[in-house]
């Protein structure tokens, strides 16, 4: 599909679209954390003066147009900008200096930095350290003059076992890679609650506090759950949750560490111990597994 944002005075947003981080239908006998493999990118887009969504759909792949410039995006990379945006992995566009190519993409999962242009090897410059990824600098180029801010979202949700008759679905949230909008992006977890036939909704909302069953949820954990049960669950072995032996926390890993499985760990109590198998810690593995 073609995006022009330039049509859209009332803003354009475009996220990487996923399964939900955690799931409790009625009408889905399917397990409450599921691995799906629709994936793709999602779009709101608004015409000016409308509260009205013109476009609110997902695509396997897109092209974002302005003036004679076109941008592709594709899941993957969006997935990559996603998740090393929320492990505080450092990321930019790259330019090759040869052909002044700026399509150079690292996959995050590969663990592996891209000195040389795919297309005459070329060197990009850049900091050497960070991942390239083309839509780091999509906003910029298609902000359309817009100062961007992200703030928690107002309100707070408690989710008990009979909230809503048909369930719910719940997504981590993380900053949209291109937001056009005047107003702020909104962070925390984004809701839908079911009525008793399973689709209809009662809620479709986010929400800054996320309360089940008597439970606050990190936020923070809920985003990094997100990440790492997307791209085809590829990391979804890997990951249970982690306690100290010594104070019984539930650890969080931040950083490579939220994507690499390893066996060393180390809690905010200062105790440092090995796991018998290589492994990736969130504590919203257990919260959802409790649903």
């Amino acid at each position: 599909m073609d995006l022009i944002p330039d049509d859209y005075e009332g803003g354009v947003a475009i996220w990487g679209a996923s399964h939900p981080a955690a799931s409790k239908r009625r009408s889905d006998p399917a397990p409450i954390v599921q691995i799906r493999s629709n994936c793709g990118l999602h779009v709101h887009a608004r015409r000016a003066g409308e509260e009205r969504k013109s476009i609110d759909k997902s695509f396997d792949s897109l092209d974002v147009v302005r003036a004679d410039e076109r941008r592709t995006l594709t899941y993957e990379q969006v997935w990559s900008y996603r998740a090393a945006h929320d492990a505080g992995i450092p990321q930019e566009t790259k330019r090759c200096r040869e052909c002044g190519d700026s399509t150079a993409f690292d996959d995050l999962l590969s663990q592996r930095v891209r000195r040389k242009c795919r297309k005459c090897s070329g060197m990009l410059d850049g900091d050497p350290i960070a991942f390239a990824n083309p839509v780091v600098s999509l906003q910029a180029e298609f902000a359309l003059g817009t100062t961007r801010s992200c703030v928690l979202a107002p309100g707070r949700i408690e989710i008990a076992p009979d909230t809503f008759p048909g369930g719910f679905d719940i997504w981590g949230t993380s900053p949209a890679v291109l937001w056009t909008a005047s107003r702020p992006e909104e962070s925390g977890a984004h809701v839908h609650g079911y009525d008793s036939d399973g689709r209809s909704r009662l809620v479709d909302q986010t929400f800054g506090v996320l309360v089940v069953n008597g439970q606050t949820i990190s936020n923070e954990a809920l985003r990094l759950w997100q990440d790492q049960t997307g791209f085809n669950g590829v990391l979804r072995p890997f990951l249970r949750t982690v306690r100290c032996p010594r104070c019984h926390r539930a650890l969080l890993d931040k950083g490579w560490k939220a994507f690499i499985p390893h066996r060393e760990f180390q809690c905010r109590c200062g105790f440092l111990f090995f796991e018998s198998h290589a492994t990736i810690s969130n504590p919203i593995c257990d919260w959802a597994c409790s649903l």
